[in-house]
């Protein structure tokens, strides 16, 4: 025998003492339901389920930022035609200053875009 052979010997003995340690401490319902797989298999599928519902969890938690983008922006306008309509009310002969008309073409692009997209929620 070579040291390669010796070698694959060892590390086959070695895997199946792991495999065999494994399945003793499972119920014996599952020892019975599922084949033995090798270890590096089972490694092989943990893995590729928790890089799964990490993009999963990924996924949501962008969806949840866009939302609360969202609200946060409805706030923004809201406020802003609060003030513009506070500061109007008290000074009218005063007309738009570069700041009013900018929010104001600002919350007609948004509701235009709201109206005909129902708003970023929904595409997610």
């Amino acid at each position: 025998m070579d040291s390669d052979t010796l070698l694959e010997t060892k590390s086959d003995d070695e895997l199946k003492q792991k495999q065999a340690y494994v399945l003793s401490q499972l119920p014996e319902e599952v020892v019975f339901c599922y084949p033995p797989r090798p270890i590096s298999e089972l490694d092989a599928a943990a893995t590729k389920i928790q890089k799964v519902y990490k993009s999963y969890l990924t996924r949501r938690h962008l969806a949840e930022c866009a939302i609360l983008v969202e609200q946060q922006w409805w706030k923004l306008l809201d406020f802003a035609a609060l003030k513009r309509s506070s500061i109007s009310f008290f000074d009218d002969q005063k007309p738009d200053t570069a700041y009013v008309s900018r929010w104001k073409r600002v919350r007609e692009l948004f509701l235009h875009g709201h109206m005909t997209r129902k708003g970023f929620s929904s595409s997610f």
